[in-house]
């Protein structure tokens, strides 16, 4: 499939389809398979963690929660801003949905 061809659309479709329960246990489980490698080289995106439970939720929930997460993988979250956001899961991540 190439070095770029491939996505890996099991992680997608599971952030997507937890997403609309908008509920924490769902974003922890996102979380979880996202630091179980951070750069998972399969298309498993960061952006991917806020679409469980929306922007500010998202920034806030990890904020509060810094010890289940790392101080450093909560800043590395915090650094998205919410245009950048929209426009890259709009036009990128979720393109065959």
């Amino acid at each position: 499939m190439g070095t770029c061809g491939c996505m890996c659309e099991d992680l997608l479709m599971f952030s997507y389809f937890a997403s609309k329960n908008n509920e924490t246990i769902d974003f922890d489980l996102i979380m979880e398979a996202k630091l179980a490698d951070f750069d998972t080289w399969c298309g498993f995106d960061g952006e991917m963690i806020f679409y469980t439970l929306g922007y500010q939720t998202t920034k806030d929930y990890l904020k509060a929660n810094v010890e289940k997460f790392t101080q450093q993988t909560v800043d590395y979250f915090l650094e998205f801003d919410e245009d950048y956001l929209y426009n890259d899961i709009n036009s990128r991540a979720f393109w065959y949905l």
